[in-house]
Parts: C-alpha cells; structure tokens; sequence
C-alpha cells in the first residue's frame, strides 16, 4: 500500500492514546491520597486538578506525563496498599 499521511496520524494518535491511558487508571485510583498526588505531581513537576472538568486526556498528553507511566503506576499501586 502507498504511503498515507492519514492513515500514519491516526496510527499515532492511537499510540498515544495508548500509552496514556495506564496513567488515566492510575490516576483514578480511589486510594490516591493527598501524599499520593504532591508525590505524582512533583514526579511531572506541574499543578492540576483532575476533577477540573477541563483537564482532559490531552492535558495529561501535553504535561508529558507518558514519560512517567511506571512511576505513576507504581504510585497509585503504592496507594492500593496502603489502603
């Protein structure tokens, strides 16, 4: 098949979207407590609310917190423990 620059954008918006949403379950771990979240937010070095109706899927994209999914993971397991 030919080259297709569509077809390539959506594949990786789909690997985005892939790799992100490990840290969107973590994230919403229930166990999550406020030592849990200074730890994660430290970790990506910003400040979000992630009950603002206006922090989405791409505002975790745009903070690049992909690159953190084994520590955000870690953490919010970490967290299921404790509780």
């Amino acid at each position: 098949m030919e080259e297709n620059p569509i077809s390539n954008k959506l594949k990786e918006m789909v690997e985005t979207f892939k790799g992100a949403m490990p840290i969107v379950t973590a994230l919403r771990n229930e166990d999550l407590k406020e030592s849990h979240w200074k730890e994660i937010k430290d970790l990506i070095q910003a400040d979000f609310d992630i009950n603002d109706p206006e922090f989405t899927l791409q505002s975790l994209i745009d903070l690049n917190a992909v690159q953190y999914m084994e520590d955000i993971t870690a953490i919010s397991t970490q967290a299921s423990k404790e509780a």
